[in-house]
């Protein structure tokens, strides 16, 4: 049974308190920046190309689509770039 108590780390023994100590991760280490992938870029594409059309077929109106468009670019641009 005390040994049982010694694998769970509830015990207050400096056997217990070593292998808890042991258990914990080292320091962390910076992370790699997140990236934008081939995945990712394809959503942001399909996302942009999808809205745009969404917007022709709600407005069938030129003018709103054109702006619908470049909006699209350019947070679709941003997307990429924060990403990069």
């Amino acid at each position: 049974m005390d040994r049982d108590v010694a694998n769970t780390g509830s015990t207050s023994d400096a056997a217990g308190a070593t292998r808890r100590r042991s258990a914990r991760r080292s320091p962390a280490r910076r992370s790699p920046a997140r990236r934008l992938g081939t995945k990712g870029l394809l959503a942001v594409t399909n996302g942009v190309l999808a809205g745009v059309g969404g917007v022709y077929l709600t407005t069938v109106s030129l003018p709103v689509t054109g702006i619908a468009a470049a909006a699209a670019v350019i947070i679709g641009g941003l997307a990429v770039i924060v990403h990069r």
